[in-house]
């Protein structure tokens, strides 16, 4: 994937700048505050001069090793709700279609419409038992983005189609709870060795200028935006600011 590079606008999904593969630096149209590994590509800033200029690329220019980060890419993902036909949107009365259950088609219908989620039927049933069930959501006011597979977005940014759909929440009138993984926040140690693994930052100052998100880990630093400003972002030193400005997780941490 290529991020036309106008002059005037960061690349990168959303605007929020490019990570460059091949010396791992941000940059974004606001200011350079570090050098090119020694010049090593010269793709953030072939002249040295700091914030890219359409004198430096020219109107149409791309950049032709960008590639957005894993973590990049999940941003842009909605969610998907993989929800169960038999025991869960109705009463199971399998192969025939039982007693709607109301209150979770009304919460279906709600994560759609509030929060703009794609909705999967998940279910066991194919052939004419599976008409029967979007026939008898139809009727009960509910319709699906997908049907035994993954949202399209969701297929396009992974690039697999598995057997279980890919989703941020299932229904299903027989899942088992597990219990949440133990999450400590990392140590500098272990930060150390992520380098280019996506971490969830968290800031401990009293009024922080920025917000906990995913990130990319960098050798010394990570960067994130303040939500005052689209044209900041902060730098985040390891060594010096680390469990005094900020922590990190593996995992975003269960309220």
């Amino acid at each position: 994937m290529s991020a036309l590079n106008t002059g005037d606008k960061p690349c990168g999904p959303g605007g929020n700048g490019c990570l460059c593969p091949v010396c791992a630096n941000w940059r974004t149209d606001k200011k350079m505050p570090f050098e090119c590994h020694k010049g090593a590509c010269g793709n953030c800033d072939p002249d040295m001069t700091g914030p890219d200029t359409a004198e430096d690329y020219g109107p149409t220019r791309e950049c032709p090793l960008f590639e957005p980060a894993p973590v990049e890419k999940l941003w842009a993902l909605r969610k998907a709700i993989a929800i169960d036909f038999d025991g869960c949107l109705c009463t199971d009365a399998y192969p025939e279609i039982g007693s709607p259950n109301l209150a979770v088609i009304a919460r279906a219908q709600e994560e759609r419409q509030r929060h703009g989620a794609g909705l999967i039927l998940w279910t066991c049933r194919e052939g004419q038992l599976l008409q029967d069930a979007l026939d008898a959501c139809s009727r009960w006011g509910l319709t699906f983005d997908a049907v035994n597979e993954s949202l399209p977005e969701w297929i396009e940014i992974f690039g697999t189609t598995p057997r279980k759909v890919g989703a941020s929440e299932y229904w299903d009138d027989k899942a088992v709870q597990m219990p949440a993984p133990i999450n400590p926040p990392l140590t500098l140690e272990q930060i150390r060795e992520m380098d280019g693994e996506p971490l969830w930052v968290v800031p401990l100052e009293k009024a922080p200028d920025w917000n906990p998100c995913w990130v990319i880990c960098m050798e010394d630093y990570i960067l994130v935006h303040s939500t005052t400003s689209e044209s900041r972002v902060y730098f985040l030193r390891r060594n010096k600011d680390y469990g005094k400005a900020w922590l990190a997780y593996r995992q975003k941490p269960e309220v």
